[in-house]
């Protein structure tokens, strides 16, 4: 599911909203992984769809686990596709 950069969620009772390093683990990677994926730094997780801030400059960040790994998923496919050589090429 794409989300355009004025699309924006919010949260309800039924989603889950994790800290920085839980969510790091159940998507298998870093903290810091996710951190650098934020739109903030030229990534592709969307602030308020993806994670959202904390009340304060250092309140910790929560992320949606699920919205994380299928944004992750797809560009995945994306990164594949540019990496994989066309069949016109044959």
């Amino acid at each position: 599911m794409a989300y355009s950069t004025i699309e924006r969620w919010v949260p309800t009772q039924t989603e889950r909203w994790l800290p920085t390093q839980t969510a790091a683990y159940l998507l298998g990677c870093t903290g810091e992984h996710l951190k650098r994926k934020r739109d903030t730094y030229g990534g592709y997780l969307l602030a308020g769809v993806h994670y959202c801030l904390g009340g304060g400059r250092t309140a910790p960040i929560s992320w949606n686990v699920e919205r994380c790994r299928e944004a992750m998923h797809q560009q995945g496919l994306k990164a594949r596709m540019l990496a994989s050589p066309s069949s016109s090429e044959e």
